[in-house]
């Protein structure tokens, strides 16, 4: 009987050592790619918690930063049932920018510029609506908002309440806000809490008084400019003329007393003969004290800030007793907060 193949016992310890060669190899290979040093174990974890950590949104990054604001005024004035006085002493101003420069009818990056009116009175109202009509027709206003505070049942209060109404009826472009409130301070809270929530990225609000009735539109799209790229000042408003001061700064030698009278659209000619002709520098005026508030512009971190402000007015009645939201964000904001009020001096708004 012939017999094929027949296994020696040196072939099998050959096949037991080269068994145990793919082992070890593939032992050592698993344990390489497993093996990280103690450090590089750190600094892996370090990065799955930092890339697992979210960004916060600007509204949290402000709220945060004007939280630290608050606690530090209030370790200055500690005792919390003291009301809060406004500084003694008068409005002063000092030039803080000469330099701005803007071609007419130039409105950068503003996308979409709200008109927002606290709207009490008809008469007053009217006057307005001339201007909405014209800067809606040349594009540089997306949206009129009437918030509609009128009050009572009297012949005037109705008046102006259907007035209201009936121009959201008449043109697409004038929306009505029902801020049925209390006080003033309670408009005004409602007023930066819509805003704040409402402003995109490109977007500005201006906030106009009932009673202005003469405005500088050739500088309008310039102003608007100047309110969306700033970075640097809580609050812009527009020259509205009624101190001497800033009658030097923008009027002319011989015009430097009060131009026109109160609510009185026939005293504009003086004006309207000046201003869109007039090729003075673009002064940016910053403001200390009790500043304008009748034509003021946001962008849309600044009406966040706003907001945070006059929230923090309104959430302390005892602090602030009888502090309105123009002081909050004047006064008080300026004043013991450090946040600047400007003027853009070329862009007049007169009431």
């Amino acid at each position: 009987m012939k017999v094929v193949g027949v296994l020696r016992p040196s072939d099998g310890v050959r096949i037991l050592l080269v068994c145990l060669l793919i082992a070890s190899a593939l032992y050592l290979g698993s344990v390489r790619r497993n093996h990280v040093p103690q450090n590089a174990t750190r600094v892996v974890s370090r990065m799955r918690r930092f890339s697992l950590r979210r960004k916060p949104t600007l509204d949290e990054s402000l709220h945060k930063k004007y939280q630290k604001m608050f606690r530090m005024f209030e370790r200055m004035h500690p005792h919390s049932k003291r009301a809060w006085r406004t500084h003694p002493g008068r409005t002063k101003y000092r030039i803080l920018e000469t330099t701005f420069e803007c071609k007419s009818g130039d409105l950068g990056h503003v996308r979409g510029v709200f008109w927002s009116v606290i709207a009490r009175r008809k008469e007053r109202l009217e006057v307005q609506e001339e201007y909405w009509t014209r800067l809606h027709t040349m594009g540089l206003i997306r949206e009129v908002h009437l918030w509609d505070v009128t009050s009572g049942e009297s012949s005037g209060a109705n008046a102006s309440r259907d007035w209201i109404v009936r121009k959201s009826k008449e043109h697409n472009f004038v929306k009505r806000k029902g801020a049925k409130t209390e006080g003033e301070r309670d408009v005004f809270l409602k007023f930066f809490e819509y805003y704040a929530r409402k402003l995109g990225r490109h977007d500005i609000v201006l906030k106009v008084d009932e009673d202005v009735f003469w405005l500088n539109t050739t500088e309008l799209p310039c102003f608007m400019k100047y309110v969306h790229d700033q970075k640097h000042h809580l609050v812009v408003s527009a020259n509205t003329m009624n101190s001497k001061q800033l009658g030097h700064f923008g009027l002319p030698p011989g015009k430097q007393t009060r131009t026109l009278q109160h609510n009185d659209p026939n005293k504009a000619k003086d004006l309207e003969e000046h201003f869109p002709s007039n090729k003075s520098r673009s002064w940016i005026v910053q403001c200390f004290g009790r500043c304008h508030t009748n034509f003021l512009g946001f962008n849309y971190r600044t009406v966040k800030e706003g907001y945070e402000i006059v929230k923090y007015v309104h959430n302390h009645p005892t602090r602030f007793v009888g502090t309105s939201g123009e002081t909050a964000l004047t006064t008080f904001a300026n004043g013991e907060l450090n946040r600047t009020h400007v003027l853009y001096m070329k862009m007049v708004a007169e009431r």
